[in-house]
Order: C-alpha cells, then structure tokens, then sequence
C-alpha cells in the first residue's frame, strides 16, 4: 500500500535531531517523499534531476540543502551559476569552507542565526542583467519549517 501525503508529513513532524531532518530531506530529493515543509512542490524541479544523487549524498552527510541550481553557460547574455545552499553543523561547515583554499568553489559560512551583513553572489543573469542572488539564509529560512517540525529538531537546526 503506497503512503499518503499526511504520513509525509507526519515523518517530519517526528523528526528529533537535524540528522532526522537530513535523512528526510534526502528521501524527498530521491522522490521517496511526496513532501518536505520548504518546497510548494511534491518533487524536485527537473533542472535539479541530474543533481538528486549528489544533493540526497550531500543531505545524508549532514549538509541540509535548502537551495540549488546547475550551471549554465553565459550564452547571448544569459546564465547560471552553479550553486548549493545550506545548513551544516559547524565541524562540517568548516570543512565545507576549507575547500575553498583547494579548489575554484566559493564559499560563504555564516553563524547560527546571522543574518547581517550578508555577502551575496549574483547566480543568474538574463539580457546581462543579475536576477537571482544567493547568500547567507540565517534564522529566515527555517520559517517554513517551524509548522511541521518539532521543538527539538528545530532547536538542532538553529545551532547550525
């Protein structure tokens, strides 16, 4: 017998620990859940499905991925650039920003919580003109998960 939407969310609303929170994360980027409490859609977008393997991998190593896109080449003034958004204990964020001494990534880690000053990358552009911004998401981005989740996992959440 094939679960329903409500089982979906009730798995979220069990949730206890970030980890929890990424496994369910994970299964919903595979398709295996019909819901997660940030996303208006039963499914991934189909530009993201060339990367649902690397995104549920990353989800089940502790990085919750909340955002993503795949690149584009700028062709006649338009693009995309690649990117992934997230949250991370700090162990991990830190090696995540690490990478960014070895290899051509950017990276921006911000505080639990921080939501000042935020540096921000322009990740499209159409006709040469920047139409989508990324970077630091602090507390604001949790909002949507605060009406399925419990106290618990959010507490989890925000320390990272």
């Amino acid at each position: 017998m094939a679960s329903t939407k409500d089982e979906h969310v009730d798995l979220w609303r069990k949730a206890q620990t970030f980890e929890d929170l990424c496994e369910l994360m994970a299964r919903w980027i595979e398709g295996e859940l019909k819901y997660q409490p940030c996303y208006c859609s039963e499914s991934i977008d189909s530009e993201t499905m060339p990367l649902r393997d690397t995104l549920a991998e990353y989800n089940r190593k502790g990085f919750l991925t909340m955002d993503s896109q795949p690149a584009e080449p700028l062709e006649h003034g338009c693009g995309k650039r690649a990117y992934v958004m997230g949250y991370a204990c700090e162990d991990l964020a830190k090696r995540i920003a690490s990478l960014e001494r070895h290899t051509d990534l950017l990276v921006l880690i911000s505080e639990p919580g921080d939501c000042g000053g935020n540096p921000t990358i322009w990740a499209t552009v159409k006709g040469l003109q920047p139409t989508t911004i990324v970077g630091r998401i602090g507390f604001r981005g949790l909002d949507c998960f605060e009406k399925d989740c419990k106290e618990a996992a959010m507490l989890c959440l925000r320390r990272t």
